[in-house]
């Protein structure tokens, strides 16, 4: 590597030197209000100050395998990209204005364009080669034909060319050329570009994951038509498909597409690292891992834009990610929509599977069930429902089922008694407002498939109003007792209901509410049948209308039952996880593992003891060493020490050195509720999610 301190002008100008951004770059980002105003401003400040020089930054290059005198930049198409564009503008804007006004001394456009753009008029003379899209506009940029675009190419070359006047010009184009800049050019020589690209983008470069990720697939490759049949074929597409060639979307896709391959959650910081440690350890090629995420994008775009060939499909989708907000479920439809594909399911199954998915949120957040993990519970169904499936050769459906229904602890399916009992006792306005108008909507549009009344102009209304408690009217109609009824009855469901005249009817008397124009009496709507009949609004109404409207949101959010039950001890379904009852495990044996998308086959709990600490030191070694140093004491007291410690009565060993290389020593003489015991302890020092680990039982 060679670094050599010089004027960017220096750098790019020569005959036959070009600049090549190569494919796996980032397009053009930078902003006109931005980095665009701080370049402009700091050329001003260089004429004004009459300052011999400013430093610009680092360009890091390498030689193009071609052989010819292009180089590929590494870091820095931005300044470079950007000052380019500064030049055009300087030169299309004098080139017009000088018709005008030749009055005033120019810049020297003529070696502007000889040694800093290339033969403008011919594409493939530019000195700068960028990537498609920004090629493209580039074009349009130095033949002075620009249009309208949302290229960020064509706003900043538009911002610079507002910009320059003849009156500044020169001055702008002699301050450009005290830019100094650091070259530093990488041989063949030298280390891996990746990792130097890495080391970069550590101080500041501000790469998104999904950018890493396509600098890590295409840098090493070092044939650009290969290169570009990889991106154009794959990568590119994949980006389409996960948001608009957005970045941050890109990356959120990748996140889902680890959780549906088995590679555990990874955290959002950790998405390139995980992605990178998968394709290392994968015994597929790149280009079938990029068909496979491509197969795979293509189904997400279907699901986030909800545009499948099914409008029930359609529907629920929306109700589960735009009411319930609840996308944490997409990993686990991915295997979902995947089966629809192969004609492993109908699309029958996958309404139902969608409906029970709808039904499981709501009913937990009515329930005021935690919301936390439930990503990991749905990754954990994609291999769980696929195992029970497998052994059984049972329904994908009724598996899905049986695992959701039976789901225990963190992530229960709440009951129908339980369900009911919250919905119609529960203040929901209050913790659950946003819910609140896709309840009423859903119990609305019960058995009314054809005509579904929609959200536009309805809002929530508080037939006793929320104001009871500062309205003297409303607390002498409610009588002595207003107090208690308000406290316990204006936020529940029973007194909840949809208008579209939610400020006419305000604080108004019920009498009021009922009968005046556009009131109760004269709503279209099923909510306010039941408002329109009764003659009085007290608790008792209250409650009874809550228990109507409850009934219904059983029917609208219903439990399922499997027809099979796989939970007997001969098919080996029985599982424990080190967030559950751990004493499953007493007096059974562990058949394998998961851990974070990785099996562990073992037939007794010391192997599968020793095989996942082993598998923890090689990804924790320096923390898992802190531990070591302290010994048989603190938090790993009996769990792990320095010496072999005591044997047993019949001379059995107590402790044993389970890590290769490492002398410490483990006790081992454990029953199965204490190794897990001893791991809950390893995880929760380590920081790793307890549920990140399954055992299936013998």
């Amino acid at each position: 590597m060679k670094a050599t301190e010089t004027y960017l002008t220096d750098y790019m100008e020569g005959t036959n030197t070009k600049f090549r951004i190569p494919i796996y770059q980032r397009n053009y980002s930078w902003l006109a209000k931005d980095q665009c105003q701080q370049l402009w401003e700091d050329l001003v400040f260089i004429d004004n100050e009459g300052k011999k020089n400013h430093f610009f930054g680092s360009i890091v290059s390498a030689s193009d395998p071609s052989g010819d005198k292009t180089r590929i930049i590494i870091d820095g198409q931005q300044r470079l990209t950007t000052v380019s564009l500064l030049l055009a503008a300087i030169v299309n804007k004098c080139k017009v204005a000088h018709e005008k006004d030749n009055s005033l001394p120019l810049p020297n456009l003529e070696e502007i364009e000889n040694l800093y753009l290339g033969k403008r008029t011919k594409a493939e003379k530019l000195k700068l080669k960028l990537t498609k899209d920004d090629m493209h506009a580039f074009e349009q940029v130095c033949e002075g034909n620009v249009r309208n675009s949302t290229s960020n190419i064509i706003k900043n070359y538009n911002f610079f060319y507002e910009k320059i006047n003849l009156g500044n010009a020169k001055n702008i184009y002699d301050s450009i050329k005290k830019l100094q800049i650091v070259d530093i050019s990488i041989t063949a020589e030298d280390s891996d570009p990746q990792l130097i690209f890495e080391s970069l983008n550590d101080y500041g470069m501000g790469l998104t994951d999904a950018d890493k990720i396509r600098n890590y697939i295409l840098m090493n490759i070092t044939d650009e038509k290969r290169q570009e049949y990889l991106h154009n074929t794959y990568w590119y597409e994949i980006e389409m498909n996960a948001g608009l060639s957005n970045a941050e979307e890109t990356t959120k896709f990748i996140r889902y597409y680890l959780q549906y391959i088995g590679c555990g959650i990874p955290q959002k910081d950790a998405v390139y690292k995980d992605f990178k440690n998968y394709a290392k350890n994968s015994e597929k090629s790149i280009e079938t891992i990029l068909g496979d995420m491509l197969r795979i994008s293509e189904i997400y775009k279907k699901i986030i834009q909800q545009n499948f060939d099914s409008k029930e499909i359609d529907f629920h989708l929306e109700r589960i990610l735009t009411d319930l907000k609840n996308a944490v479920v997409i990993p686990f439809l991915f295997d979902v929509f995947v089966k629809l594909e192969e004609h492993d399911i109908t699309v029958e199954d996958v309404v139902e599977i969608l409906k029970i998915i709808e039904s499981y949120f709501f009913r937990r957040a009515v329930c005021k069930e935690r919301t936390a993990s439930t990503d990991k519970f749905f990754s954990n169904l994609i291999s769980e429902v696929n195992n029970i499936r497998d052994r059984h050769n049972a329904d994908y459906l009724d598996v899905f089922k049986y695992s959701i229904m039976t789901a225990s602890g963190n992530y229960i399916f709440p009951s129908d008694k339980v369900f009911e009992t919250a919905i119609k006792e529960n203040p929901l306005y209050n913790y659950i407002p946003k819910l609140c108008k896709y309840m009423l909507l859903t119990i609305e549009n019960y058995d009314r498939d054809k005509e579904r009344v929609t959200s536009d102009n309805l809002t929530i209304e508080h037939v006793m109003p929320q104001s009871t408690n500062k309205n003297t009217h409303w607390q002498n109609y409610l009588g002595l007792n207003w107090q208690n009824i308000y406290n316990n009855n204006v936020h529940t469901l029973g007194n909840l209901t949809l208008t579209g005249y939610n400020s006419d009817l305000s604080n108004k008397s019920f009498e009021e509410k009922k009968h005046m124009d556009k009131g109760f009496c004269s709503s279209p709507l099923k909510l306010n049948k039941y408002l329109s009949e009764v003659d009085v609004w007290n608790e008792a109404n209250i409650k009874h209308r809550g228990e109507m409207l409850a009934s219904i949101a059983l029917q609208c959010w219903p439990s399922y039952q499997p027809t099979g039950n796989y939970n007997t001890k001969e098919s080996h379904y029985n599982s424990v996880s080190l967030d559950g009852d751990i004493m499953v495990a007493q007096g059974r044996k562990p058949e394998f593992a998961e851990l974070n998308g990785t099996q562990i086959f073992a037939s007794s709990w010391k192997f599968l003891y020793s095989e996942i600490m082993n598998m923890l030191y090689k990804e924790h070694q320096d923390k898992m060493q802190k531990a070591f140093d302290f010994g048989n004491q603190g938090t790993f007291a009996n769990i792990i020490s320095k010496t072999e410690e005591k044997t047993g009565m019949h001379g059995e060993k107590m402790w044993e050195q389970i890590i290769d290389d490492n002398p410490i020593y483990f006790y081992t003489n454990k029953s199965a509720p204490d190794f897990l015991t001893a791991l809950i302890k390893w995880f929760e020092y380590l920081k790793i999610d307890l549920d990140s680990l399954k055992i299936y039982l013998k």
